[in-house]
């Protein structure tokens, strides 16, 4: 394997370059194996907000979660030709990133205790103190649906993320995308059924 660098890993959002959006992670994968660094940028991209909710979720700061990413992402460069089944990447990464959590909460208690005087640590975390698996699957299925959104077409995207938001009416998202009201329906009905398509190329629709 030709030599990735870790660019983008010292800063949570890397920029994607506009032919790696609608990328597969199976293709990135690939590409990151024969070293091309922009598949290894577009992948950072991909799974850095996912990677990053993890730490906050065991209530690590954002330091903390800061270091959890750069481990996790070392971690992703040196297992990239062990990873068997590329369409379960989210869920190698979640379970990584929560393991990792357990790993650096261990380290930080035996550092306190040997700062303590009587040296006695606490008792330390196991798979026990893992985020319960409904849990872990939420955020597999959030990541999914925000990787097929971004997939679509800018105007779908935006319509997408207009009516799924809390922000906007539906007359004001009409108003927002500059689109007539009693073509928003139709328009709706078509981009869903892009994001279905996409959904459905990623096994998560039947």
């Amino acid at each position: 394997m030709r030599q990735v660098r870790l660019r983008g890993v010292e800063s949570n959002i890397a920029r994607v370059p506009r032919n790696t959006v609608a990328t597969s992670d199976e293709d990135l994968l690939a590409a990151c194996l024969s070293g091309e660094q922009a598949a290894w940028d577009a992948l950072v991209d991909r799974y850095s907000a996912l990677i990053y909710s993890i730490p906050f979720k065991y209530g690590f700061d954002d330091s903390d979660a800061a270091d959890i990413f750069q481990s996790v992402c070392v971690t992703l460069v040196e297992k990239l030709a062990t990873i068997r089944a590329p369409r379960g990447l989210a869920a190698w990464i979640i379970t990584t990133t929560s393991r990792q959590c357990l790993a650096f909460t261990r380290s930080r208690r035996r550092e306190q205790a040997r700062s303590t005087p009587d040296g006695s640590p606490e008792i330390e975390p196991t798979d026990a103190d893992l985020l319960p698996e409904d849990e872990l699957l939420a955020l597999e299925r959030q990541h999914v649906v925000r990787t097929a959104v971004n997939q679509l077409p800018e105007n779908c995207r935006q319509l997408v993320e207009a009516l799924f938001s809390d922000a906007y009416t539906y007359e004001q998202a009409a108003r927002q995308l500059a689109i007539p009201a009693n073509s928003l329906g139709p328009t709706r009905t078509r981009c869903l059924e892009k994001l279905r398509r996409l959904l459905n190329a990623a096994g998560y629709l039947s």
